[in-house]
C-alpha cells in the first residue's frame, strides 16, 4: 500500500481494516474504495512515518481499531475522530476555538445563554443562566441531546481582558479554517472599529464545518460486513448544534449600563 498522503484532501476520510481484509476486498475485485480520491484505507499495524504527523495521532491516540470510519477535523487537518463521535466532538472543539478567538480580541466575559440541538424533525432548547443549564428532573442516561451536550461544554467564562491582538486574531481564524465564519468575522471587525464594541450577543453555529467533514464519510462505499458501526446510519442523522452566547469586551471605561438594567 501506498504511503499515508501527505496532501490532506486526500484523506478526507481514514478507513481502518485488518489486513487479510484489504487482501479478500482486492481478491473479490471490491476495490471501489481504494480508488475514493478523498478516502485512504490502513491497517491496524500501521508504523507511521517521523514526518506522518496525521497518521502518528491516528495510532498515538488509539483510533486505529479495526472497522473504524474516522474523518477529518475541519479545524486541523492532521487530527481524526471516529464517525459515531464527530458531531459531538467537532461541536465542542469550536466552542473551544470561539472562547480562545474571544480571549485574543480582549473579552471579559462568555457566557452561554441557550443551547439548541436538532436531529432531522426534533428540536431541544435548553435555557442556561449564569453558568448553570436549566436540566430536567430525569433520571440519570436520560438526558436530552441539549443537556448531555450542556454537560460539556464550558457555560461560563471569566477573564482579565484587555485590548484585542487584532493580527492574532485574524491569524486564528486562518490557522483554524474559521475564515468563513461570519460571527467571528463580525466580532474581529467591530472590535477593529475606532467605536470599538462593549457587548454582543450572537448565535454560534457548532455544525457547519463538520457537516462538510461527514459528507465524505457519507459517500463511502464501503462493505458493511468489515464495518464496527453503522456509519451511513450516523452521517445520516445529521445532528446540528446553535449556541446563543454574549461576549463581553475589555473597554477603558465601564459599562454605562449593569447587566439586566435597561
Amino acid at each position: 500500500m501506498a504511503g499515508f498522503p501527505e496532501d490532506p484532501r486526500r484523506r478526507r476520510a481514514v478507513l481502518v481494516l485488518e489486513q487479510h481484509e484489504i487482501d479478500k476486498l482486492h481478491h473479490s475485485g471490491d476495490t471501489e474504495i481504494f480508488g475514493d480520491p478523498h478516502t485512504h484505507v490502513i491497517t491496524t499495524l500501521e508504523r507511521p512515518e517521523p514526518n506522518e504527523l496525521a497518521l502518528s495521532t491516528i495510532v498515538d491516540n488509539g483510533l486505529d481499531n479495526a472497522g473504524t470510519v474516522l474523518v477529518q477535523s475541519p479545524f486541523n487537518p492532521d487530527i481524526y475522530v471516529d464517525a459515531e463521535q464527530a458531531a459531538e466532538q467537532f461541536a465542542l472543539t469550536k466552542q473551544t476555538l470561539f472562547l480562545n478567538f474571544c480571549q485574543l480580541l480582549g473579552a471579559t466575559r462568555v457566557s452561554v445563554r441557550q443551547i439548541t440541538s436538532e436531529d432531522r424533525d426534533k428540536t431541544e432548547t435548553l435555557k442556561v443562566e449564569g453558568g448553570r443549564a436549566e436540566m430536567s428532573a430525569s433520571v440519570k442516561g436520560a438526558r436530552n441531546e441539549s443537556e448531555r451536550l450542556a454537560a460539556r461544554l464550558s457555560l461560563l467564562d471569566e477573564l482579565e481582558g484587555g485590548l484585542p491582538d487584532l493580527a492574532g486574531a485574524e491569524a486564528f481564524l486562518r490557522e483554524h479554517r474559521l475564515g468563513g465564519d461570519q460571527v467571528m468575522r463580525s466580532l474581529l471587525q467591530a472590535r477593529s472599529a475606532q467605536n470599538a464594541i462593549r457587548r454582543r450577543t450572537v448565535t454560534l453555529n457548532l455544525s457547519t464545518e463538520a457537516k462538510n467533514s461527514l459528507n465524505v464519510a457519507g459517500k463511502l462505499q464501503i462493505p458493511t460486513v468489515y464495518l464496527s458501526c453503522d456509519y451511513k446510519k450516523v452521517v445520516a442523522e445529521r445532528k446540528n448544534y446553535e449556541l446563543q452566547m454574549e461576549v463581553e469586551f475589555y473597554t477603558s471605561e465601564p459599562l454605562l449600563v449593569e447587566r439586566g438594567v435597561s
